[in-house]
């Protein structure tokens, strides 16, 4: 979701600024220029941020029974992701390192062991950010 507005703000100089500021999910962008033609900007910088704000995960079926667990992903970047399911004490049951080409990714996961009922989590991480999802499988 991109959104635009226009800020305009007057200094005590000889100069009247109009900063445009774009905002995207990954980065704002400012564009300045003076109103009087001229450009007195000497440099302009670009700087961008992520983190976790920026990452959707969803989760289902949960609770979970049996069957394949279903991931849905939705990221402000195509950076690869490091999928991990482990226990309740930090035991690691499934690990995969994915590959986005969209914003977007479902994934099914079939776990290579019967997991017993209880509390296990499922984390999405890459190198700037971890989310972890509690999954609760049932009798």
């Amino acid at each position: 979701m991109k959104r635009t507005f226009t800020q305009n703000l007057i200094y005590k100089t000889k100069y009247l600024f109009a900063f445009v500021l774009t905002f995207s999910i990954s980065a704002i962008y400012i564009q300045a220029a003076s109103f009087d033609g001229k450009n007195p900007v000497q440099k302009v910088e670009s700087s961008s941020f992520n983190n976790a704000g920026d990452l959707e995960v969803k989760l289902y079926p949960n609770p979970y029974k049996e069957g394949p667990i279903n991931l849905e992903i939705e990221s402000g970047s195509l950076e690869s992701l490091d999928i991990t399911l482990y226990n309740t004490i930090g035991k690691v049951l499934y690990n995969k390192q994915i590959n986005p080409t969209s914003s977007f990714t479902e994934l099914s996961i079939t776990p290579e062991i019967k997991l017993t009922p209880g509390l296990y989590f499922m984390s999405v991480s890459s190198s700037n950010f971890k989310i972890a999802k509690k999954l609760i499988v049932s009798e």
